[in-house]
């Protein structure tokens, strides 16, 4: 039988966990605002907030929130949209109220399975509180697998400075890359390609590049790639070495 698992000994009632949230922001946002800006050309600060519901000692509800800085209505569109590409679920809204915010409040058990799940691959487990039972987790949403890879090591990679500000040039498919050509960077929402030749010269392909990528894509690069970053797809890929 699916159900959803709570400790023992837990009061009736509603649950915001500083910790939780703590955690979120921490491991999660980071990556999320990256995501963002990628996605939108802006910076943004996000708060996240966490908090569950038990009734007769069964979770009935989890929420999690954001608030963002300068809430405009269309700021809080583009970020509800961008939650929903990064977790992979359904059901992120925009909340006008005395604080807007962009939240997903889930009540079904299938629901509340997968945002559990969605959170534990990003490193913020809530097993220690609840966790689901008897769920098929073929059923849940695909999340693409940390990928690290390094070949062709004849000795140390040049440096390659990270900063956000770094310029980048941009090809007639919205992928961007250093301007001596040698890292792609990632790709813009307007990318919308099931395969992209990665050109010859390239030697590195950063964290989240095809994140962006509403659907699942064969990636060809070529063998002057020496690193690919982690968390490289959103909706799953796969990649041919040419």
């Amino acid at each position: 039988m699916k159900k959803l698992v709570s400790p023992q000994g837990l009061i009736d009632g509603k649950y915001e966990d500083p910790n939780l949230s703590e955690a979120i922001h921490e491991r999660v946002d980071n990556k999320l605002t990256v995501s963002y800006r990628h996605d939108f050309g802006e910076e943004i600060q996000v708060t996240p907030q966490l908090s569950y519901e038990l009734v007769n000692g069964q979770v009935t509800l989890i929420e999690l929130s954001y608030t963002i800085e300068n809430p405009t209505p269309e700021r809080l569109e583009k970020f509800c949209f961008e939650c929903a590409i990064f977790y992979l679920l359904s059901g992120f809204e925009v909340v006008s109220e005395e604080t807007p915010r962009v939240r997903i409040r889930v009540t079904d058990l299938y629901d509340m399975a997968g945002l559990i799940y969605a959170l534990d691959y990003q490193s913020v487990s809530l097993y220690n509180i609840m966790c689901p039972v008897g769920f098929n987790e073929d059923s849940l949403p695909k999340y693409p697998e940390v990928m690290e890879w390094d070949t062709h090591d004849d000795g140390s990679l040049d440096e390659v400075d990270d900063e956000d500000d770094d310029p980048f040039v941009v090809d007639d498919k919205g992928v961007a890359y250093s301007e001596d050509g040698k890292v792609l960077k990632f790709c813009r929402c307007t990318f919308n390609e099931p395969y992209y030749e990665v050109p010859d010269g390239v030697e590195e392909i950063e964290d989240f590049a095809f994140y962006s990528c509403r659907h699942y894509i064969k990636l060809s690069i070529p063998r002057s790639v020496r690193t690919i970053g982690g968390s490289l797809f959103a909706n799953g890929g796969y990649i041919v070495i040419r």
